[in-house]
């Protein structure tokens, strides 16, 4: 009994340190994104993970600046993505030039993979229609 004790408060430190941290392992992820030579500003990036590859992790998500420049971020992680492969969407507003299909994850050309160093320098150019 008093074994048990003893190795009681063990037990419970182990079984809440397994679940009060996340085991996801973020990468940074950042780049710039043209349409022809022109910067996209206020667009959105998305990853969505790409199954047919073997990526299963959660999505990542950033907004480009009046530059074309962004940050991926995975919430409620963090900032930075899970090294993998991914299709990338692109979401603009209406009269910003971006064709339809970059905003729907199962017509979007657009591929990458995210190496387990990350990709901090990431040059995502799209085409016109």
């Amino acid at each position: 009994m008093k074994l048990f004790l003893r190795a009681c408060p063990l037990l419970v430190a182990l079984a809440l340190a397994g679940c009060s941290g996340s085991s996801v392992r973020l990468v940074p992820v950042q780049g710039r994104a043209t349409l022809g030579n022109k910067a996209l500003a206020r667009v959105t990036i998305q990853l969505v993970p790409d199954a047919a590859k073997g990526t299963h992790a959660p999505a990542g998500a950033g907004q480009t600046d009046e530059n074309g420049a962004f940050r991926i971020t995975t919430p409620p992680h963090g900032e930075g993505a899970v090294p993998g492969f991914y299709r990338v969407m692109v979401t603009a507003y209406v009269g910003q030039g971006v064709p339809p299909s970059y905003s729907d994850p199962s017509k979007t050309p657009l591929r990458v993979e995210i190496p387990p160093s990350g990709l901090e320098n990431w040059e995502l150019k799209l085409r016109g229609p």
